[in-house]
């Protein structure tokens, strides 16, 4: 701990106010006018140069605008992501709806039976589970950020 009676403000005060008077000082302030005033001299002495190339471009048609967007990789990939999940749930509902339309066909004798149900809707339930487990293993995976 510091001496209980030092006034850390009161001894950084006199730096404080040489920094000040030397930021606000006369020959500071004239020093940098000097540089803004010859940075726009240069700006104006190139400007009509620089128009007349900028319209003679144009007119030969060769003005060629590079436009790039950044950020959107991210909502790319998440779209990409939705995307995919929908179709694969599409498609388990196809699957699951014509599990249950096959339970009111009428097949013939050979048709095989499993309790009482054509193996066909077993096998057509099994595919929408394996790809509901997917939707939810995809659901439920951690995101990298």
């Amino acid at each position: 701990m510091l001496h209980p009676r030092f006034n850390t403000f009161e001894f950084v005060r006199p730096y404080g106010a040489r920094i000040i008077a030397e930021q606000y000082s006369t020959e500071n302030i004239l020093s940098e006018a000097q540089y803004t005033g010859t940075q726009l001299l240069a700006l104006i002495q190139t400007l009509p140069a620089d128009v007349r190339q900028i319209m003679r471009k144009i007119s030969r048609g060769d003005l060629r605008l590079k436009v790039e967007l950044s950020g959107y990789q991210a909502l790319m990939r998440t779209a990409d992501q939705l995307v995919s999940r929908t179709i694969i749930a599409l498609i388990a509902v196809a699957f699951l709806l014509f599990s249950g339309l096959s339970l009111l066909g009428r097949y013939s004798p050979e048709m095989r039976y499993l309790h009482g149900i054509p193996v066909i809707t077993w096998w057509s339930l099994g595919i929408t589970g394996f790809l509901f487990l997917i939707l939810l293993i995809l659901g439920t995976k951690r995101r990298k950020d």
